[in-house]
């Protein structure tokens, strides 16, 4: 039983430990569509700080009601 025990904290120091290690990233969602005037706007700002911050930030957007729309399963 002490070596289950001892496997059992090693692996839950590694894993954070790697929890740690790995960088952060903020996700930006919009939720959007191509026949709204203020998605548009929306678009260029997330688009500008992708460009300024991209190794920080990740982008998703996800359409409505349009030709770009998706079910999601």
């Amino acid at each position: 039983m002490p070596l289950l025990r001892l496997l059992s904290m090693t692996i839950a120091l590694a894993v954070a430990a790697t929890a740690f290690a790995v960088p952060k990233k903020i996700m930006i969602q919009e939720f959007t569509a191509t026949w709204c005037p203020h998605c548009a706007n929306v678009s260029g700002g997330i688009h500008q700080l992708l460009q300024n911050d991209g190794d920080m930030l990740v982008g998703m957007m996800q359409h409505f009601a349009d030709d770009y729309e998706t079910e999601l399963s």
